[in-house]
């Protein structure tokens, strides 16, 4: 069921957007039993509350929010949550890019936030 169409256009005024004019095309909010999602034309990182609110979605009156987004979303919603849950989805690019066969880094790259440096296993290329 659709639950409220938008023209898509809104502010975001979060830290990841800090205060730019979106426009995400045509969108609406729709209901499926007791699921709400959004829906836009565009596509775009899903770091801003406003992101929910254009379609009728008060985020922070919500049990459970789900992001499509790997880190981009952290900064304004990370406030407002009890927790955060990080979901590794199939797909061609992986949400933990440590788990990717580098071979032709630099030594002492990380491959991962706070995470250990590489070391690669074998001369390449650019590393040896």
């Amino acid at each position: 069921m659709v639950e409220q169409l938008s023209d898509g256009k809104f502010v975001a005024p979060g830290p990841y957007f800090g205060g730019r004019d979106m426009d995400m095309g045509p969108s609406a909010c729709l209901r499926v039993g007791d699921v709400r999602v959004v829906v836009g034309s565009y596509k775009a990182q899903l770091a801003d509350q406003s992101m929910y609110r254009y379609v009728g979605i008060e985020p922070t009156a919500q049990k459970i929010l789900v992001n499509k987004s790997s880190v981009h979303f952290r900064a304004d919603f990370e406030p407002i949550a009890e927790k955060l849950l990080i979901c590794a989805a199939p797909g061609a690019m992986p949400a933990d890019t440590a788990t990717l066969p580098w071979k032709h880094l630099r030594p002492g790259i990380r491959i991962k936030p706070n995470g250990p440096t590489f070391t690669p296993s074998s001369p390449s290329r650019t590393n040896g």
